[in-house]
């Protein structure tokens, strides 16, 4: 994988962020693709005010059960819609051969969900994966984090920053 062309997804349930061509040859056109969840479920429980969320802190049956688990599957809905959406947009990316390689840093509960959906050819460029939720970091601290996690996992990045 000498001149592979290696993408960095940073991802959590409603944020990602891709960064092209790793390590960076300084081209302009190489630079981050971010994509957000658009939460269009929970956007609509927001305008419902009779669907309103539970005020009280226990969990249990009750009057307010239906509620946490309508709020709770819209959540999971739209989590799942996001994954899919990623997985998707990479996909058409590898198949147009954009990339060879794929690093994953995602949150602990995000990466096996991501992993399990993407299409088998995707998940065949995967070749490091980090249960690291990296995207709320400033853009140097996130890529220097990148850049360590990589150091010497991947044979093209020996003495390369990010």
């Amino acid at each position: 994988m000498g001149d592979a062309r290696v993408w960095i997804l940073v991802m959590n349930s409603s944020n990602a962020q891709i960064l092209r061509r790793y390590p960076p040859t300084g081209d302009p056109g190489e630079r981050q693709i971010a994509l957000r969840a658009s939460r269009r479920r929970m956007s609509a429980l927001l305008r419902a005010p009779e669907l309103a969320p539970p005020e009280e802190t226990f969990v249990g049956f009750g009057e307010n059960f239906a509620q946490r688990t309508i709020w709770r599957r819209a959540l999971d809905v739209d989590h799942l819609g996001f994954l899919h959406q990623v997985a998707d947009f990479l996909e058409a990316h590898r198949v147009a051969g954009d990339f060879d390689g794929l690093a994953v840093f995602a949150g602990p509960k995000t990466l096996p969900r991501f992993l399990a959906l993407m299409p088998v050819h995707l998940r065949q460029t995967v070749i490091a994966e980090f249960d690291q939720n990296l995207i709320d970091l400033p853009p140097d601290l996130m890529r220097s984090a990148i850049a360590a996690a990589l150091r010497g996992r991947i044979d093209v990045l020996p003495g390369r920053d990010l």
